[in-house]
């Protein structure tokens, strides 16, 4: 059940201009105030905004205010006013001849019951005003004397729906997830065509046709009350029309804002919205009347048209339509024109800037602030920066905005151009925020005229763009630079900041003391950085500058890295196997670091005494070994400085004593009939070393030979070990694959052989190649 409480009445700042402000005495009413703004269809080619103000008093009796824009001023601007509880002075104006509209009391000054404590600091804080599901009825309500169609349910649901381009997915994103419309809800009556106002729409105007919304908003919801449970859950509601909301086409409105009423026992202001057909048709439209009732005002560009709020293309809340016409059309085929998102100070009004990402600039401070897009951020960088200007009320909004580049869909992409956009806010205005500027490409600039700062859009990046915020005055230079290695491998800096005006400080890199690379920066104030891109045993050289938008300041002291260590330098991974009856192969990991001058040695130890010293990097054989002994092995490297000592694992090598001739099985046969041709043959039966010679060694080596008396050339393919060249027993070996090396529980591995006729004549018809091997 709808409960007015008093007289329900209209009012606007438009409507009651020329009320008669002469009326002896003043008075005083103290209540809640409510805005609502109108906005005219572009198509009717009216392009003047409407503002009602009405207060609410304790009783629920509704009084329509006539506020001139110099008492708004005075009194802190709408901001600062909507929905709180104010006391106006003023006089009550007087019935004028014709009309049927409740005169407006004309307010000559306002203040706030219990305004909030003075804000501390350069600006004032943001409250979190809208956050969460905020779930909107939609109401579909129909002139009866007008017989065009209202929207389906269907529609609404989708135009409030949480995907693209539903309007819960719009204010998620441009919000950062703050706010959704989850649970909105659309009502269209048992017919499913829209529930029926009591009224004609003659009814719903006053004499200059402009349109009675308090007492339209309690019809249409009076209507659906038996169908909604307005006391469930329900944040706000969008009241959508048959019809034009009057039949002057320049009382042609959508409106948004709040107004005061009792659904099922909820007494609040509600967000509300009132859409004629081409208000609910066109997502842009929506989307800006939600803003409304969310609290936000218009922005605007008073270069364009001075108190025009309809000029700003970088706000829903301004121009809403030029994405339309943008470059990228944002157009849809279902839900029409689509909206941009808001700007930056919109955001951060009602709480959506986290703190972290938002810079407060000092006016006459030089300095560089990296922006991240408002829409979609990637990084962790600025959102807004603001620089002050006389008051907490009166400063400059930067932001940056992005056309392209997003991952999947974005609003913002029917945007002018990417680029820096700059507001005027002074927040006692009607209209808080005008567009100033926008810096398109690296060097443009714009100087606010209030306190000469410089704003110079300095480069672009990934996902937005570096600003300088400058004055003549370069930082002092940093000092103390001290580079301290680890062997994760890392270099952490720490210097000492000497400048009260640097906006970064630039760390630079060198392999040589001579050519140096920038490899990182740091945020005002910010005197450490760790450089993870070096490499173990790498040597570097690192030096520090502060940098501001006037330029840079002399380097710190250079501060060298010798080497980055690993944790261990000793020899890892050795390994061993014999060759022949006297012959050892060891293999090792390296993992000391090669120093100028510096070099590391490497002491090979068999049986506990030292054998040789080497400075191969990672082999070695040993030819001194007997047939039949067991050997045990160890590396150990050492340098001088920095000290270095430290050993390998230890291995076991037993030696062979002799060398088995295969059986006929191991031998194999290939024809050879051109030459220089290739053929590849593969070991198989009982040579692959396997159970089926009883044999499972944890060395084997296979060699083959005996091909002719200039035998074919022999490549081992797999594995992957090197051929070696030998003689043995007066028989020539052509080659040789390891099999089985390593741990007895490795599965033997079958090499492939790929012979080659020598030659250039045709080889014999038939050569036979003897496979030998021998183990220990």
């Amino acid at each position: 059940m709808l409960l007015a409480g008093g007289a329900l009445v209209v009012a606007g700042s438009a409507a009651f201009a020329g009320v008669n402000q002469t009326q002896a005495g003043q008075a005083s009413l103290t209540g809640t105030l409510n805005v609502q703004w109108g906005d005219p269809d572009p198509s009717s080619g009216n392009s003047t905004q409407r503002t009602n103000y009405t207060l609410t008093d304790a009783s629920g009796t509704t009084t329509p205010l006539a506020i001139s824009e110099s008492v708004l001023q005075a009194s802190g601007g709408i901001t600062a006013l909507n929905k709180q509880r104010i006391t106006v002075t003023g006089a009550q104006g007087n019935t004028q001849p014709g009309s049927n509209q409740t005169p407006a009391f004309n307010v000559t000054s306002i203040a706030l019951v219990n305004p909030p404590a003075p804000a501390q600091g350069a600006l004032p804080a943001p409250e979190a005003l809208v956050s969460g599901s905020k779930a909107y009825v939609n109401i579909a309500c129909n002139f009866p004397d007008i017989a065009t169609t209202n929207a389906t349910a269907s529609y609404l649901n989708g135009l409030v729906g949480d995907t693209y381009p539903g309007l819960s997915h719009f204010w998620r994103e441009l919000s950062y997830n703050n706010v959704n419309l989850l649970g909105s809800a659309s009502y269209t009556g048992a017919s499913g065509l829209g529930f029926t106002l009591p009224h004609p729409r003659s009814y719903y105007l006053y004499s200059d046709n402009s349109t009675k919304l308090d007492i339209l908003a309690g019809d249409c919801t009076g209507v659906a009350d038996s169908t909604i449970d307005f006391s469930n859950g329900v944040f706000g509601i969008n009241m959508i029309f048959n019809s034009l909301l009057s039949s002057d086409p320049n009382q042609n409105y959508a409106w948004g804002g709040s107004t005061p009423l009792t659904l099922d026992g909820v007494s609040k202001n509600w967000p509300i919205t009132w859409e004629p057909p081409w208000g609910w048709g066109n997502q842009n439209v929506l989307a800006h009347e939600i803003g409304h009732s969310f609290g936000l005002p218009h922005s605007q560009d008073p270069a364009i048209v001075a108190n025009k709020p309809y000029t700003n293309p970088w706000d829903v809340m301004s121009n809403s339509w030029y994405p339309c016409s943008a470059p990228i059309q944002m157009y849809n085929a279902t839900y029409k024109c689509l909206g941009q998102h808001t700007i930056s100070y919109h955001m951060d009004m009602l709480g959506w800037i986290p703190p972290a990402q938002k810079k407060i600039a000092t006016s006459g401070v030089s300095q560089y602030v990296t922006l991240e897009r408002l829409t979609q951020p990637t990084t962790g960088d600025y959102l807004m920066a603001q620089i002050p200007v006389t008051s907490t009320t009166y400063f400059y909004t930067i932001e940056a905005r992005k056309v392209s580049g997003y991952s999947g869909t974005s609003y913002d992409v029917g945007l002018p151009s990417s680029a820096v956009v700059i507001h005027s806010v002074n927040t006692t205005r009607s209209e808080d925020a005008w567009f100033v500027k926008a810096l398109v490409n690296p060097g443009d600039t714009y100087t606010i005229p209030e306190t000469g700062d410089i704003i110079k859009l300095d480069s672009a990046t990934a996902t937005g763009f570096r600003v300088a915020i400058n004055n003549p005055l370069p930082p002092a230079p940093p000092s103390n630079l001290i580079a301290t290695p680890a062997s994760d491998p890392k270099v952490t800096l720490n210097w000492t900041d000497n400048s009260s005006n640097e906006d970064t400080f630039v760390i630079q890199r060198s392999y040589d003391n001579v050519n140096w690379s920038t490899i990182g920066w740091t945020k005002t104030n910010i005197a450490t950085y760790t450089d993870t891109t070096v490499t173990l045993c790498g040597s570097y050289y690192y030096r520090v500058y502060a940098q501001n938008a006037f330029g840079n300041s002399s380097n710190s002291n250079t501060a060298p890295v010798s080497s980055i260590l690993p944790l261990s330098e000793a020899p890892t991974n050795l390994s061993g196997f014999a060759y022949s009856t006297t012959q050892v192969r060891l293999s090792w990991k390296n993992n000391a670091c090669n120093l100028p001058g510096q070099p590391v040695t490497f002491t090979i130890v068999r049986n506990s005494s030292p054998l040789t010293t080497t400075t191969a990097n990672a082999v070695f054989d040993d030819t001194t070994a007997l047939a039949g002994n067991t050997y045990s092995y160890k590396v150990m490297a050492t340098r001088t400085s920095p000290t270095l000592s430290g050993s390998s694992n230890t291995i076991s090598i037993i030696m062979p004593t002799q060398v088995s001739m295969a059986s006929s099985a191991e031998s194999f046969v290939t024809a050879l009939n051109t030459a220089g041709a290739d053929q590849v043959i593969k070991i198989t039966g009982s040579f692959a070393l396997t159970s089926t010679l009883g044999i499972q060694p944890k060395q084997g080596v296979l060699l083959v030979g005996g091909c002719g008396a200039s035998g074919p050339t022999i490549t081992i393919t797999s594995p992957n070990y090197a051929p070696l060249d030998l003689s043995w027993s007066g028989v020539t070996i052509y080659g040789i694959a390891f099999v089985g090396r390593g741990d007895s529980t490795a599965t033997p591995q079958i090499p492939l052989v790929k012979l080659r006729t020598p030659g250039t004549g045709n080889a014999p018809n038939r050569t036979v190649c003897t496979a030998v091997r021998y183990s220990p």
